[in-house]
């Protein structure tokens, strides 16, 4: 699978597993910004490792693509939220 693509993919994915940790242990939401950037990172880094990316890239292509798929989420959340009037 094209980078660009796991990364999109990995954007919605990312929201639904923050919002489950945050569920979960109570973190406050102040800091779902940060996990959403650790989630997308550890994601792209495992799925590079799993060689669900086609061509393999390396840790550092992975870790950038993680950063921009955690800070997408982190905006979509954002953007969902104020939709729904919270």
């Amino acid at each position: 699978m094209d980078i660009i693509l796991f990364s999109s993919a990995l954007i919605p994915i990312v929201v639904g597993v923050v919002e489950a940790i945050k569920r979960a242990s109570g973190i406050e939401e102040r800091w779902a910004p940060l996990l959403a950037i650790g989630a997308g990172i550890g994601l792209t880094v495992l799925g590079g490792a799993a060689n669900l990316i086609a061509p393999p890239i390396l840790a550092a292509g992975a870790v950038w693509y993680g950063l921009i798929s955690g800070l997408s989420a982190s905006g979509l959340y954002s953007s969902a939220k104020a939709m729904a009037g919270r």
